[in-house]
């Protein structure tokens, strides 16, 4: 569900902050200068939301290349390559030349 808040500035413009919940996501929120491109960019999240067409990056981005490149040599995805010592140094040169 969205909700739509007009809000005053310090110079006395009004902005819109329009705050879109929905049970099972995080709560998304942005501000506009009129409450037309509010009630527009909340419906479009909605649907977004409704046919499954929305993806959540923040858990992505919080991750480093060094945990990528780890979690790839535990799960052993190397093992079935043809040349799979040539990736082991490759990676480990990676951590030699750019250390964490």
């Amino acid at each position: 569900m969205a909700s739509i808040v007009r809000r005053k500035t310090t110079s006395g413009d009004y902005r819109y902050r329009a705050k879109v919940t929905r049970i099972g996501f995080k709560n998304v929120v942005k501000t506009f200068g009129s409450i037309g491109d509010a009630r527009k960019w909340a419906r479009k999240l909605e649907r977004q939301i409704d046919i499954g067409d929305l993806n959540d990056y923040s858990e992505a981005s919080k991750l480093l290349l060094a945990d990528i490149l780890n979690r790839y040599l535990a799960e052993g995805r190397h093992t079935d390559k043809k040349d799979q010592q040539n990736i082991r140094t490759r990676i480990g040169n990676i951590f030699i030349n750019y250390p964490l």
